[in-house]
């Protein structure tokens, strides 16, 4: 995740996520996880999609996984 056409972007945004202090941790990061968000609709290959795939099952967003990720650090 950290490498790639979105890693700055990624650094960025969980690098903010780490650093929260607010009460609602990361809550202040919204910006830059819509970057995030933005970059990887620009490489659905790479990243994955919310469409389905031919045999129907639904791939994993790398959004989705970050955002696991982040909450798993909770």
């Amino acid at each position: 995740m950290a490498s790639g056409p979105c890693g700055h972007i990624f650094r960025r945004a969980f690098t903010c996520f780490h650093n929260s202090d607010s009460k609602q941790k990361g809550s202040e990061c919204f910006s830059e996880f819509a970057n995030l968000t933005d970059c990887f609709a620009k490489y659905p290959k790479l990243y994955g999609s919310k469409d389905k795939s031919a045999d129907g099952q639904q791939t994993t967003s790398a959004t989705s996984a970050i955002a696991d990720a982040l909450n798993s650090q909770q």
